[in-house]
Order: structure tokens, then sequence, then C-alpha cells
């Protein structure tokens, strides 16, 4: 099973932003990549000027909560429901310092879609031995301002039933597919 499908694969049929262009997904790419070098005192790629806050806002808040960084962009694989995700950031932070994963999201609104993939990761986290009490989202300000977090809190049993279902939904259309 070594080619599963990635979490953002599984998901992507419900993700519908007719809004955001394919320059947009490069410059978070970007992003990502700078947010992970940062943490990790790598060589990063310079962001876009449009972008300069919210690297900035990152830092500030890196800087501020992070205690140890576990992994950044790693890649883990579920053999036993048949799926693998890149998780953004594994690690201690000052109020969870047992252990969070952060999923990094542009400054707009949370969506179910979100919810179900930030489930997933945790479960993988989780899977290979991470000590996970708490997942979220970070969301740097556009203008360097505070960076802000929402956390998972109550809504992970539904977002991950959800997450199955999309799942098995992925493998029932591909498998038809594939049967064709």
């Amino acid at each position: 099973m070594n080619n599963l499908p990635s979490v953002s694969q599984i998901l992507k049929p419900w993700q519908n932003y007719p809004w955001v262009s394919e320059e947009d997904f490069k410059r978070g790419h970007t992003r990502h990549a700078a947010f992970g070098a940062y943490l990790i005192g790598g060589w990063a790629p310079k962001v876009d000027s449009r972008d300069a806050g919210q690297f900035k806002s990152f830092c500030d808040w890196a800087d501020k909560h992070v205690l140890e960084v576990w992994f950044v962009e790693r890649k883990f694989t579920d053999e036993c429901h048949g799926y693998s995700g890149t998780i953004d950031f594994g690690g201690k932070l000052d109020f969870y310092p047992e252990g969070a994963i952060l999923d990094w999201k542009p400054p707009s609104a949370l969506t179910p879609v979100y919810m179900a993939q930030l489930t997933a990761y945790e479960r993988l986290a989780k899977k290979h031995g991470f000590d996970v009490v708490q997942s979220g989202f970070l969301r740097p300000d556009a203008e360097g301002g505070t960076a802000r977090v929402d956390w998972m809190q109550g809504r992970e049993e539904l977002a991950f039933c959800a997450f199955l279902s999309a799942l098995n939904c992925w493998r029932y259309f591909k498998q038809g597919e594939a049967g064709k």
C-alpha cells in the first residue's frame, strides 16, 4: 500500500475555492516552506511581498509559543485505514507542553473540510507515537499582527467520521473508475 491517497486528495471533491488562483496556491506552498524552514533553521524561499505580513506574524508567534519542534511538513501513513497525510507542524507549545499539531491556514474562514483534514492528521500523528493532546489551525495575520490559533475542541469525532466517509467515497468512486 505504498500509493495511499493523501488527505488532500480524499477531501478534494469538497474543496471548492473558485476565488483562489493557481498563483495563490503557489504562494501558499512558498509560505509553508518558509514557515517550516524558520522553525528548523534551514534555507527558505523568499516569500512574496504580499505575504511578508503573514511571515512576520508567523515568526513572532513561533518565537513566543514553540518550545520544541518534533517535525515540520512530515508525511505519515495509516496502512490500516489506507491513507496518508503531510502534517505542517508537530511539537511542544507553551500552552500544550505535552504536544500538539498545527495546520497552517490563511487568515480566512475555517471550513468543515479543514476540520476533517485536521482530525485525520491528528490520528496519523498519534498512530506514529506522538503524544498529541490538541490540534489546531494557525492562521497568521495578513498585516503582520498577532497570529490566531483555532483549536479543535469537542468536534474531533464527528469530523473524523466525516473524513472516513470521504475516504470510503474516494475508494468507491476510484474503484469504479478502475473497473471501466
